[in-house]
């Protein structure tokens, strides 16, 4: 009997790592800036810095020319004061020409991993690489639009249109990410339900070769409530405790063959 005990707790066991363990400690994949982005934002950074600190200079220089009265020292701040305006302006164009490029390469980057992901299925991975292209090329529209403008108040004005524009276009990264989380966990449960529908059938052989299989099946049944509050998780914060409901399912599965063998001796 224990050398049947044995048997069976190794083909329990190996149903229960080889089928679950892949699947339960798979993270869904994350979206992370590449070394290029990381770069781009880093010089980003600066060129804003230079831009507040040239507007700065321009408005302290505007107080200190009104308050001046020696025409010479004044010649001398006014000049301070428009390169600084100049430069300001100069600044901003770099800025916001960045911005824009950097948005089109986080997007692109997405639609790379979007490509590469075998979890998600043909017509939604369709449907997002439509969105981020329509999304891309609007964003080169844009681009095009700037390198025309010459004046400052058109280029704060285009400034202010485009922080508008990447809020919405914020909204639909959100969404794809969010497509490509749902996706994964609606195929990670189908997986689960699939396997955990083998493994029953297993402690149903045992069950009729007359074995007690009352402890495995508990188990089985705890394993398989996890897995049905998992398939009721839609939202994106819902769905990333998915993966935690289904280790609680293998703990579950794990401990099937120390029941299994506790039952038999």
């Amino acid at each position: 009997m224990k050398k049947i005990n044995l048997i069976t707790g190794l083909v329990l066991g190996a149903f229960v790592f080889s089928l679950f363990a892949p699947m339960v400690f798979a993270t869904p994949p994350a979206i992370k800036e590449g070394d290029d982005i990381q770069d781009s934002l880093v010089q980003l950074r600066k060129d804003k810095e230079d831009f507040k600190n040239n507007k700065l200079q321009e408005e302290s220089d505007k107080v200190l020319i009104a308050k001046e009265k020696n025409v010479s020292n004044r010649k001398v701040i006014e000049a301070r004061q428009e390169k600084a305006r100049k430069t300001k302006e100069e600044k901003r164009k770099i800025v916001l020409t960045r911005s824009i490029d950097i948005r089109v390469k986080q997007l692109e980057n997405i639609k790379e991993r979007v490509a590469k992901m075998p979890n998600i299925k043909e017509d939604l991975k369709t449907s997002l690489n439509n969105e981020i292209d329509g999304t891309i090329a609007e964003l080169n529209t844009e681009k095009m639009i700037l390198e025309a403008i010459t004046a400052p108040e058109d280029l704060k004005a285009f400034a202010q249109e485009l922080k508008d524009l990447f809020k919405t276009k914020r909204d639909i990264i959100k969404q794809i990410v969010d497509a490509i989380l749902a996706s994964k966990a609606d195929k990670t449960i189908k997986d689960a339900e699939g396997r955990l529908a083998e493994i029953t059938a297993k402690i149903a052989e045992l069950k009729a070769a007359g074995q007690n299989t009352s402890a495995p099946e508990t188990l089985l049944a705890a394993a398989q409530a996890k897995i049905s509050i998992a398939k009721t998780k839609t939202e994106k914060e819902e769905l990333k405790s998915v993966i935690s409901d289904l280790k609680e399912a293998y703990k579950n599965m794990k401990s099937v063959v120390e029941k299994t063998d506790a039952s038999t001796e």
